[in-house]
């Protein structure tokens, strides 16, 4: 008794070769035999040499089949990596061929640069390229401080003189024994003015470096500096 679907094609191991064949079963007692197994059932001592001769003849064309697919498979994963490595070199040498374009493009600029012959758009581009680089290096400037500070503002929230306990820290410990204050409180002081001004940029409707959980933030809504964008002055 098997437990295959009935009454439509299945790929099942045949019981008797142990090769994976197409059945269709019509019965949940039908023997799961191929038709190549089939002539030798039985136990008879001729039946058994049947069997031998049919599953060595039948292993061997297995085998035959098996090597035919891998050295066809071979053959193909051969011509796809030959593929790609004529697309890998031609890809090669279209970039080194514009490499060498701009090369000589950056040494005839270079050499007018060294000669003062350059032309008033290329000096224009040239300040352009001087300005973006500079607002660049500020705005990364400013992010980085705004980063800092708003984590310096998180870690304020749980450490940070207790108003209305002047020798502790708002976490319950002594102020002079609470090292996460102690490591901030230099900059505090610059972190509230920080913290401030940041208020009154987000009530302008400008951009701001305030964490979004800021009291304010949520009060208000969020307006913070999109990643290499400049800030709005």
């Amino acid at each position: 008794m098997h437990r295959h679907p009935l009454y439509h094609p299945v790929t099942a191991r045949c019981e008797c070769c142990q090769i994976e064949h197409q059945f269709e079963f019509t019965s949940p007692h039908d023997q799961v035999i191929c038709r190549g197994c089939v002539r030798h059932t039985g136990s008879s001592p001729g039946r058994l040499e049947l069997r031998l001769q049919d599953h060595a003849g039948l292993y061997w064309s297995e085998l035959e089949i098996c090597r035919e697919d891998r050295e066809s498979d071979a053959r193909e994963a051969e011509a796809r990596m030959q593929k790609l490595r004529e697309e890998l070199q031609a890809e090669i040498t279209r970039r080194d061929r514009t490499i060498g374009e701009r090369d000589v493009a950056i040494a005839d600029l270079r050499h007018a640069i060294q000669a003062s012959e350059l032309n008033p758009p290329v000096e224009e581009w040239l300040a352009d390229e001087m300005i973006r680089t500079a607002y660049a290096k500020r705005d990364s400037a400013y992010r980085a401080r705004d980063f800092v500070l708003a984590t310096i503002w998180r870690v304020a929230q749980i450490h940070d003189d207790d108003p209305g306990r002047d020798d502790h820290c708002i976490c319950g410990s002594k102020a002079d024994r609470c090292p996460e204050l102690e490591a901030i409180a230099d900059e505090i002081p610059s972190m509230r003015e920080w913290e401030q001004n940041q208020i009154e940029r987000l009530l302008d409707g400008l951009e701001n470096g305030l964490p979004r959980e800021h009291p304010e933030v949520r009060k208000h809504g969020w307006i913070g500096r999109p990643r290499g964008g400049r800030e709005l002055a």
